[in-house]
C-alpha cells in the first residue's frame, strides 16, 4: 500500500461473496465512473474530509446509491409499514366477511 488518498472511491460488492466489499481510489470522478462499468453492485464516493486517519465520504448518485437510501428509509419506517399493511389486511378481511351477511364496510366500522 502506498498510502495515497485520492478524492473518489469506487466500492463494489463481491459477486461471489456478498459479505465482501472491494474498493479502488481514483483522482477523477470520470475515472471512477469508467471503472464502474466492470462491476454490478457498486457505489461511488467523494472524499469530504480526512483527519487523523478518519475519513468522511459523500455518497454520489451512481450505482446502488438510490437502493441503499431506500433501504435506510424503509428500515426507519418499518414498524409503520408493518402496521399499515396489517391494517389493510384486517380491513380487507372485514369487508370480505361482511358480504356474507350483506352489511357494508361502513356499518362494520
Amino acid at each position: 500500500m502506498d498510502g495515497t488518498v485520492m478524492d473518489f472511491k469506487l466500492a463494489w460488492v463481491d459477486e461471489d461473496n456478498k459479505k465482501v466489499l472491494h474498493s479502488k481510489m481514483f483522482e477523477t470522478l470520470e475515472a471512477a465512473i469508467s471503472e464502474s462499468a466492470n462491476h454490478k453492485d457498486f457505489f461511488i464516493f467523494n472524499l469530504k474530509q480526512m483527519d487523523n486517519g478518519e475519513y468522511s465520504w459523500d455518497l454520489l448518485p451512481y450505482g446502488m446509491s438510490t437502493w441503499y437510501q431506500v433501504g435506510l428509509t424503509a428500515k426507519e419506517y418499518l414498524p409503520l409499514i408493518v402496521i399499515g399493511v396489517g391494517a389493510l389486511i384486517a380491513l380487507s378481511l372485514l369487508i370480505r366477511s361482511s358480504g356474507k351477511d350483506e352489511r357494508t364496510a361502513a356499518q362494520i366500522l
